[in-house]
Parts: C-alpha cells; structure tokens; sequence
C-alpha cells in the first residue's frame, strides 16, 4: 500500500515536473533602452514640430533626432523615442540650452520602421510636461 503510494506520487511529481519544463519557452528578447546626449547642430532640420517651449523633429533621411530648447529656463528638453517595429527606444537629451540653438542625436534605424516620439519640457512654472506622441517612418 505505501509503496503505490509512493509510486502515485512520484508519477504525480513527474508530469508536474513535465509540464513546467513544456511551459518553459526560449527567452524573451530584453528591450533595447538608450539614452543619448545631443549634439550642437551646424545646419537645421526641415518639417520639424515648432511651439513655445522647444522644436523637434525625427528627420527620416539619416535618421536624426532633432532638438531645440527655446526657453532660458535652466531645463533641458528631451525627445523620447520608440521604434515600434522592434525592442528598441531612448531619449535623446538637449543639455546645451538657449544659446546653443538646434542640436540632435544621431540613430540608426531598419529602413522602413515606425519611430514614435514625443518631447519632454518645462513650462514658464516649472511644471514638467509632454507633448503629444508623434509618428515618423524612417
């Protein structure tokens, strides 16, 4: 009696232990986080988003990340990023202000993906906000 048992619960244990090795599955690809800083641009982009607080534009032909502070506030601006096509998203941080006019971070993108972008930014209190989320196929 104790040994069917011990057989019932050692079978039990076993397709227990069956099924958690089906479940298991290969890995999930980790996302792809990164975070860049701007550089001073010598030129300007063109078609670019213009309000109050900053410019920004994602420039589709050699995949630019283009931003302009436009407020001398001591905050930077920021443009987020996702490519919605694959894992990959970051932020591009505008730290050279005012003064230092446009200035963008330089990505590399698959022909033909989705980049979803929007800004980070300061309004004249102090209060952190977004812009809306914008689309740009590159």
């Amino acid at each position: 009696m104790i040994r069917k048992r011990l057989l019932a619960i050692a079978a039990m244990a076993a397709m227990a232990f069956g099924t958690v090795l089906a479940g298991a599955g290969p890995a999930q690809a980790a996302a792809t986080w990164e975070e860049n800083y701007a550089v001073q641009a010598s030129t300007t982009p063109s078609s670019c988003t213009y309000t109050t607080y900053y410019n920004a534009c994602v420039q589709p032909t050699g995949e630019l990340l283009w931003i302009k502070d436009k407020v001398k506030d001591g905050h930077r601006v920021n443009l987020s990023w996702r490519d919605m096509d694959s894992e990959r998203g970051g932020i591009c941080y505008n730290t050279i202000g005012v003064d230092g006019g446009w200035a963008y971070c330089n990505k590399e993108f698959a022909e033909g993906h989705r980049i979803n972008w929007r800004v980070e930014y300061h309004d004249s209190k102090g209060n952190r906000l977004f812009s809306d989320w914008r689309v740009t196929v590159v």
